[in-house]
């Protein structure tokens, strides 16, 4: 319960949102570590 307070802003979030959400951190962090690399 404590790691879902952790990655969900809203208890409600159904599980596609939350899967939705988790591929978008994962696309900014992937994104973010490729622009540090170039630089």
């Amino acid at each position: 319960m404590i790691k879902r307070s952790i990655f969900w802003r809203d208890l409600n979030y159904t599980d596609l949102d939350f899967e939705n959400s988790f591929l978008t951190q994962t696309w900014v962090l992937k994104t973010l570590l490729s622009l540090s690399c170039q630089v």
